[in-house]
Protein backbone atom coordinates (compact mmCIF):
# COMPACT_ATOMS: atom_id res chain seq x y z
CA UNK A 1 0.00 0.00 0.00
CA UNK A 2 1.56 3.28 -0.79
CA UNK A 3 1.44 6.26 1.56
CA UNK A 4 2.38 9.66 1.35
CA UNK A 5 3.80 12.02 3.98
CA UNK A 6 3.86 16.03 3.80
CA UNK A 7 7.48 16.63 5.35
CA UNK A 8 9.35 19.60 6.12
CA UNK A 9 11.78 19.67 3.30
CA UNK A 10 15.12 20.82 5.66
CA UNK A 11 14.94 18.28 8.26
CA UNK A 12 14.38 14.83 5.87
CA UNK A 13 16.49 11.97 7.69
CA UNK A 14 18.89 10.33 5.92
CA UNK A 15 17.03 7.35 4.65
CA UNK A 16 13.93 9.11 3.19
CA UNK A 17 16.88 11.80 1.74
CA UNK A 18 18.67 8.87 0.02
CA UNK A 19 15.06 7.24 -1.35
CA UNK A 20 14.18 11.01 -2.95
CA UNK A 21 17.81 10.95 -4.64
CA UNK A 22 17.30 7.36 -5.60
CA UNK A 23 13.05 8.14 -7.19
CA UNK A 24 15.12 11.55 -8.91
CA UNK A 25 17.95 9.78 -10.35
CA UNK A 26 15.15 6.86 -11.82
CA UNK A 27 13.87 10.42 -13.27
CA UNK A 28 16.54 12.60 -14.51
CA UNK A 29 19.65 12.34 -15.62
CA UNK A 30 22.11 14.23 -13.19
CA UNK A 31 25.58 13.40 -12.23
CA UNK A 32 25.31 14.22 -8.72
CA UNK A 33 21.66 13.17 -7.54
CA UNK A 34 21.99 14.21 -4.10
CA UNK A 35 23.22 17.92 -4.34
CA UNK A 36 20.30 18.48 -6.74
CA UNK A 37 18.04 17.28 -4.06
CA UNK A 38 19.67 19.04 -1.72
CA UNK A 39 19.49 22.80 -3.24
CA UNK A 40 15.76 22.27 -3.50
CA UNK A 41 14.72 21.54 0.28
CA UNK A 42 16.93 23.88 1.03
CA UNK A 43 14.53 26.80 -0.97
CA UNK A 44 11.29 24.83 -1.04
CA UNK A 45 9.60 24.78 2.21
CA UNK A 46 7.98 21.12 2.14
CA UNK A 47 8.19 17.88 0.17
CA UNK A 48 5.40 15.03 0.04
CA UNK A 49 6.94 11.80 -0.14
CA UNK A 50 5.58 8.87 -1.39
CA UNK A 51 6.21 4.74 0.03
CA UNK A 52 5.51 1.73 -1.23
CA UNK A 53 6.39 -0.01 3.00
CA UNK A 54 10.11 1.17 3.35
CA UNK A 55 10.68 2.26 -0.09
CA UNK A 56 10.32 5.46 -1.44
CA UNK A 57 8.68 5.46 -4.35
CA UNK A 58 7.74 9.30 -5.28
CA UNK A 59 8.24 13.04 -4.19
CA UNK A 60 6.49 16.49 -4.83
CA UNK A 61 8.38 19.87 -3.56
CA UNK A 62 6.11 22.13 -2.30
CA UNK A 63 5.40 25.66 -1.22
CA UNK A 64 2.74 28.31 -0.34
CA UNK A 65 3.91 31.85 -0.60
CA UNK A 66 1.60 35.29 -0.86
CA UNK A 67 2.31 37.40 -3.75
CA UNK A 68 0.83 40.55 -3.82
CA UNK A 69 -2.41 39.15 -1.30
CA UNK A 70 -2.81 36.32 -3.59
CA UNK A 71 -2.27 32.85 -2.01
CA UNK A 72 -0.15 30.71 -4.76
CA UNK A 73 0.37 27.11 -3.93
CA UNK A 74 4.25 26.09 -5.37
CA UNK A 75 4.28 23.24 -7.10
CA UNK A 76 8.07 22.74 -7.98
CA UNK A 77 10.65 19.37 -8.23
CA UNK A 78 8.44 16.11 -8.66
CA UNK A 79 9.83 12.29 -9.69
CA UNK A 80 8.36 9.04 -9.04
CA UNK A 81 9.64 5.46 -10.11
CA UNK A 82 8.84 3.96 -13.30
CA UNK A 83 6.94 1.09 -12.05
CA UNK A 84 2.85 1.45 -13.61
CA UNK A 85 2.07 0.50 -10.13
CA UNK A 86 2.98 3.95 -9.31
CA UNK A 87 1.40 6.14 -11.87
CA UNK A 88 -0.92 9.14 -10.96
CA UNK A 89 1.21 9.88 -7.60
CA UNK A 90 1.88 13.41 -9.31
CA UNK A 91 -1.76 14.11 -9.62
CA UNK A 92 -2.63 12.27 -5.89
CA UNK A 93 -0.19 15.05 -4.62
CA UNK A 94 -1.85 18.10 -6.39
CA UNK A 95 -5.06 16.79 -5.36
CA UNK A 96 -3.94 16.48 -1.32
CA UNK A 97 -2.70 19.86 -1.26
CA UNK A 98 -5.59 21.77 -3.17
CA UNK A 99 -7.99 20.28 -0.48
CA UNK A 100 -5.62 21.30 2.52
CA UNK A 101 -5.20 25.11 0.88
CA UNK A 102 -9.07 25.11 0.43
CA UNK A 103 -9.89 23.98 4.03
CA UNK A 104 -8.23 27.38 5.05
CA UNK A 105 -9.68 29.79 2.93
CA UNK A 106 -13.21 31.55 1.63
CA UNK A 107 -14.58 29.50 -1.12
CA UNK A 108 -15.03 32.61 -3.27
CA UNK A 109 -11.64 33.68 -2.68
CA UNK A 110 -9.00 32.54 -5.86
CA UNK A 111 -5.79 30.47 -5.24
CA UNK A 112 -3.02 29.87 -8.28
CA UNK A 113 -1.03 26.90 -8.75
CA UNK A 114 2.60 27.90 -10.01
CA UNK A 115 5.41 26.18 -11.54
CA UNK A 116 7.48 25.73 -14.28
CA UNK A 117 6.64 21.91 -15.79
CA UNK A 118 9.11 20.47 -18.44
CA UNK A 119 6.46 17.56 -18.65
CA UNK A 120 2.91 17.43 -20.67
CA UNK A 121 1.64 15.38 -17.84
CA UNK A 122 2.38 18.07 -15.32
CA UNK A 123 1.15 20.63 -17.40
CA UNK A 124 -2.04 18.77 -17.97
CA UNK A 125 -2.46 17.99 -14.63
CA UNK A 126 -2.43 21.57 -13.20
CA UNK A 127 -4.38 22.64 -16.08
CA UNK A 128 -7.25 19.63 -14.42
CA UNK A 129 -7.87 21.90 -11.94
CA UNK A 130 -10.16 24.13 -14.01
CA UNK A 131 -9.57 28.07 -14.02
CA UNK A 132 -7.95 30.51 -16.69
CA UNK A 133 -4.88 29.38 -17.51
CA UNK A 134 -1.37 30.39 -18.68
CA UNK A 135 0.15 29.24 -21.07
CA UNK A 136 -2.66 27.88 -22.52
CA UNK A 137 -1.23 25.46 -25.29
CA UNK A 138 -4.65 24.61 -26.31
CA UNK A 139 -4.82 27.56 -27.12
CA UNK A 140 -2.04 29.46 -27.92
CA UNK A 141 -3.19 32.58 -29.11
CA UNK A 142 -4.89 33.35 -25.88
CA UNK A 143 -3.76 36.74 -23.63
CA UNK A 144 -1.86 36.21 -20.48
CA UNK A 145 -4.97 36.96 -17.92
CA UNK A 146 -2.90 37.46 -15.35
CA UNK A 147 -0.88 40.95 -16.30
CA UNK A 148 1.81 41.55 -14.88
CA UNK A 149 1.45 39.66 -11.84
CA UNK A 150 2.21 36.70 -13.87
CA UNK A 151 5.91 38.03 -14.26
CA UNK A 152 5.97 39.35 -10.06
CA UNK A 153 5.07 35.90 -9.24
CA UNK A 154 7.71 33.69 -11.47
CA UNK A 155 9.84 36.34 -9.90
CA UNK A 156 8.88 36.02 -6.40
CA UNK A 157 9.24 32.50 -7.14
CA UNK A 158 13.00 32.30 -8.31
CA UNK A 159 12.47 32.35 -12.11
CA UNK A 160 14.00 34.76 -13.19
CA UNK A 161 13.84 34.07 -17.10
CA UNK A 162 10.30 33.73 -18.79
CA UNK A 163 9.24 34.98 -21.90
CA UNK A 164 6.13 36.91 -22.78
CA UNK A 165 4.82 33.44 -24.16
CA UNK A 166 5.79 31.58 -20.83
CA UNK A 167 8.59 29.51 -21.98
CA UNK A 168 11.85 29.29 -19.83
CA UNK A 169 14.94 29.00 -21.91
CA UNK A 170 17.27 26.32 -21.51
CA UNK A 171 15.60 25.13 -17.58
CA UNK A 172 16.86 21.82 -17.64
CA UNK A 173 20.63 23.15 -18.29
CA UNK A 174 20.27 25.70 -16.30
CA UNK A 175 19.35 23.31 -12.99
CA UNK A 176 22.27 21.01 -13.76
CA UNK A 177 19.93 17.98 -14.77
CA UNK A 178 17.86 16.50 -17.74
CA UNK A 179 15.04 15.17 -18.52
CA UNK A 180 15.25 11.16 -19.65
CA UNK A 181 13.55 10.35 -22.84
CA UNK A 182 10.14 9.85 -22.95
CA UNK A 183 7.80 8.57 -25.93
CA UNK A 184 5.40 11.26 -27.65
CA UNK A 185 2.03 11.87 -25.88
CA UNK A 186 -1.03 10.40 -26.81
CA UNK A 187 -3.18 13.14 -25.20
CA UNK A 188 -4.47 16.09 -27.36
CA UNK A 189 -3.38 17.98 -24.77
CA UNK A 190 0.35 16.45 -24.40
CA UNK A 191 0.30 16.93 -28.18
CA UNK A 192 -0.32 20.37 -28.21
CA UNK A 193 1.81 20.80 -25.26
CA UNK A 194 5.02 19.14 -27.61
CA UNK A 195 3.85 21.63 -29.74
CA UNK A 196 4.27 24.87 -28.15
CA UNK A 197 7.73 24.31 -26.69
CA UNK A 198 8.45 22.98 -30.51
CA UNK A 199 9.57 19.91 -29.19
CA UNK A 200 12.19 20.84 -26.58
CA UNK A 201 11.53 20.06 -23.24
CA UNK A 202 14.70 21.23 -21.82
CA UNK A 203 12.80 24.79 -22.12
CA UNK A 204 10.39 25.00 -19.43
CA UNK A 205 6.45 26.63 -19.28
CA UNK A 206 6.00 28.62 -16.22
CA UNK A 207 2.60 27.59 -15.55
CA UNK A 208 0.16 29.45 -13.63
CA UNK A 209 -3.78 28.34 -13.00
CA UNK A 210 -6.29 30.41 -10.94
CA UNK A 211 -8.73 28.17 -8.63
CA UNK A 212 -12.16 29.24 -7.79
CA UNK A 213 -13.14 26.89 -5.08
CA UNK A 214 -16.21 27.58 -5.34
CA UNK A 215 -17.00 27.21 -9.34
CA UNK A 216 -14.01 24.99 -9.96
CA UNK A 217 -13.37 22.50 -7.23
CA UNK A 218 -17.04 20.64 -7.20
CA UNK A 219 -16.18 19.58 -11.36
CA UNK A 220 -12.25 18.45 -10.11
CA UNK A 221 -13.48 16.15 -7.23
CA UNK A 222 -16.04 14.47 -9.44
CA UNK A 223 -13.64 14.12 -12.06
CA UNK A 224 -11.41 12.55 -9.33
CA UNK A 225 -13.90 10.02 -7.79
CA UNK A 226 -13.64 6.38 -7.30
CA UNK A 227 -15.06 4.34 -10.23
CA UNK A 228 -17.35 1.60 -9.80
CA UNK A 229 -16.84 -0.62 -12.47
CA UNK A 230 -20.11 -0.83 -15.02
CA UNK A 231 -22.33 -4.60 -13.94
CA UNK A 232 -23.42 -6.40 -17.00
CA UNK A 233 -27.18 -5.51 -17.80
CA UNK A 234 -29.03 -8.54 -17.19
CA UNK A 235 -32.92 -9.76 -18.26
CA UNK A 236 -35.42 -10.96 -15.94
CA UNK A 237 -34.10 -14.37 -16.19
CA UNK A 238 -30.68 -13.55 -14.83
CA UNK A 239 -28.78 -14.31 -17.98
CA UNK A 240 -26.52 -11.77 -19.63
CA UNK A 241 -28.18 -10.31 -23.19
CA UNK A 242 -27.70 -12.95 -25.76
CA UNK A 243 -27.01 -15.56 -23.52
CA UNK A 244 -29.99 -17.34 -21.76
CA UNK A 245 -28.47 -20.36 -21.09
CA UNK A 246 -26.31 -18.47 -18.78
CA UNK A 247 -29.17 -18.43 -16.34
CA UNK A 248 -29.37 -22.17 -16.53
CA UNK A 249 -26.25 -22.50 -13.74
CA UNK A 250 -24.78 -20.32 -11.41
CA UNK A 251 -21.55 -18.68 -11.72
CA UNK A 252 -18.81 -20.19 -9.79
CA UNK A 253 -18.46 -18.22 -6.33
CA UNK A 254 -21.90 -16.33 -6.84
CA UNK A 255 -24.66 -15.39 -4.43
CA UNK A 256 -26.89 -18.40 -2.96
CA UNK A 257 -30.64 -18.00 -2.29
CA UNK A 258 -31.91 -19.91 0.58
Amino acid sequence: MTTIDLLPSQSLDEPTRSGVAHVFASSFQAAEPGRVIDRYARAVDEIFVAREGDDVVGFQFFQRRRVAGRTVLHFSLAGRLADPRFRGLQARFGHLLIRRAVLHIPPWRPVFLAGVTNSPRSYRNMRAVGGRCFPDVLAPQRANPFGSWYADTAAHLGVTTVSDRGLVPDRMRDLGYALRSEPAPAHPTGRAYDDYVAGNRDDGLFVVVELLPVRDLPPYLLARRPRIPRQPTRDSTGAPPGNPAAAEKPAAGGEKTG
